[in-house]
């Protein structure tokens, strides 16, 4: 290649006493063309795996190492923030194509972007609402938000009729209070109509128009959040206790705190088997960036790793639209042709329905919370748990400390009292 985006590098994911780094790969030439450096041992491999005693080369404390049990990963940047993603081949020159592969595809993203200074026509103060809320949302889509996408759809269809004007610049304060009452009269909360009324804010934002002729949003009192009580937990467990599918989904989402997103994007090369540990990351190529911070490593319990052994030795028989094996698989809770699961939500509310449990209850965003607070309640300080939700603030990680109901402290009680 004749130009390379700097950005993009490869590196060697390897095991340290204090836990995983990602260390420059060293390079060699060979034949004329440069690729990493790699010692294979004499035992024989397979496609996508090294032979056992295979050496490979990183950078470490400034000179070449060798590390046996090494992966390269290719280091991108989407949206500003750090991607690594694994390198199936074990080949330096399949390996070296990988890596040319994603300056390429770094460029091109870097080519198709507007010029500095340039705006849509949509995206501006004269645009009709129509169009730009069309553009809005569709930039949000592009940007993979699909929740805020959703949301932004709702408050188009809700807002656009009370707010018949020309041109975004044409909104006024009349029209946004118009709007909260409408929502009222809708019998919706105050926390509701905070929420739409910040959307409303983004698009107009978004569009270049000031904001300072907005009303104040409602104000609502912050609950502390609901988690599952040991009765509720055990009640949809027991439901799902004949499902592989969605036993295995609603352990992940309580054992290791995922976001929907993240168990919608779960991959099997985000496990690692030997360690005991699930790393969230990105993957570009199924368009899914990490929200808040950088990739996060999250200790997986061992009844759960066992469990997900024995989920993926079976999926192969469950799923007949894979190619020839189980290892072809890579998404963890994909469809049966091992597409991202769209309705993982939706599956969880008729799984609490057909099980005659009120289907309101259970979200998956409460196991994720019911998560937080019992590692917080655990042996965990607060800053682990904030570096394994992938928050970028402790304050939001704090939230999570919510007091144990009266049923659940007594026993405590009794033992140091009685």
């Amino acid at each position: 290649m004749s130009r390379a985006d700097p950005s993009v590098k490869l590196f060697l994911r390897v095991k340290l006493p204090k836990g995983y780094r990602y260390l420059p790969a060293v390079f060699e030439e060979s034949h004329g063309r440069t690729v990493p450096k790699i010692r294979y041992a004499m035992s024989k491999g397979t496609e996508t795996e090294f032979p056992t005693g295979t050496s490979r080369f990183a950078m470490f404390n400034g000179r070449e190492t060798d590390f046996p049990n090494g992966t390269y990963y290719v280091r991108s940047y989407v949206k500003g923030q750090k991607v690594y993603q694994v390198v199936r081949y074990r080949h330096p020159l399949e390996i070296s194509g990988a890596l040319n592969k994603a300056h390429a595809d770094a460029l091109k993203a870097s080519q198709a972007l507007p010029a500095q200074g340039h705006r849509q026509p949509s995206k501006h103060p004269t645009a009709a609402p129509e169009t730009a809320w069309k553009a809005y949302i569709a930039d949000l889509k592009a940007q993979h938000h699909m929740e805020a996408a959703g949301k932004a759809a709702v408050v188009s269809r809700e807002f656009q009729p009370l707010s018949p004007v020309q041109m975004v610049k044409l909104i006024t304060r009349t029209h946004v209070i118009a709007y909260h009452q409408y929502l009222r009269s809708r019998k919706k909360s105050p926390r509701t109509i905070a929420d739409k009324h910040v959307r409303l804010k983004a698009f107009l934002r978004w569009t270049g128009t000031p904001t300072t002729f907005m009303p104040p949003p409602p104000k609502y009192e912050k609950k502390e959040p609901e988690i599952y009580d040991p009765v509720q937990l055990a009640a949809i467990r027991r439901a799902a206790a004949n499902d592989p599918y969605m036993t295995t989904l609603i352990e992940m989402a309580l054992m290791l705190g995922l976001r929907m997103q993240e168990l919608k994007f779960a991959c099997w090369d985000d496990l690692d088997i030997h360690d005991g540990v699930f790393t969230v990351r990105g993957k570009p190529d199924l368009g899914f960036v990490v929200k808040d911070n950088e990739q996060r490593e999250v200790p997986v319990p061992s009844g759960l790793l066992n469990r997900l052994i024995a989920f993926r030795e079976n999926q192969g028989v469950q799923s007949p639209k894979l190619r020839d094996s189980t290892n072809c698989r890579r998404l963890i809770l994909g469809t049966a042709a091992d597409k991202p699961n769209n309705h993982l939500l939706r599956a969880l509310k008729r799984l609490a329905t057909r099980a005659h449990l009120d289907p309101t209850i259970y979200t998956l965003h409460c196991f994720r919370r019911t998560f937080l607070t019992m590692s917080l309640r655990g042996d965990f300080d607060a800053r682990t748990v904030q570096k394994m939700a992938g928050h970028s603030e402790l304050t939001t990680t704090l939230r999570y400390l919510k007091p144990m109901a009266a049923k659940e402290t007594r026993a405590k009680a009794s033992a140091i009292w009685d």
